[in-house]
């Protein structure tokens, strides 16, 4: 469905994970890029970490895309958790 989204990444923190994960986000409106620290503890549940609220449209293909590039340290990816919006 169309609308507006909260991307969210779940990890698990710890002291050895990168505290620059680069993520790149595709939506309606373009390419936003944001840097996650996993050391720190997810503040959804302790579980996961909004990097967002972004527009998507029904039927296109969006992406969400981790890398390791630049980092000094583990990145992790558990889950990507796409949910409506509450604003």
């Amino acid at each position: 469905r169309k609308g507006r989204y909260d991307v969210r990444i779940g990890y698990t923190p710890y002291p050895n994970r990168a505290s620059n994960v680069p993520v790149e986000i595709m939506h309606h409106e373009g390419i936003s890029k944001v840097a996650v620290n996993q050391k720190l503890k997810p503040a959804i549940e302790g579980i996961f970490h909004s990097i967002g609220k972004f527009h998507f449209e029904a039927e296109t293909t969006y992406t969400v895309t981790l890398s390791n590039s630049g980092t000094h340290g583990y990145v992790i990816a558990d889950a990507i958790q796409v949910v409506p919006a509450s604003e």
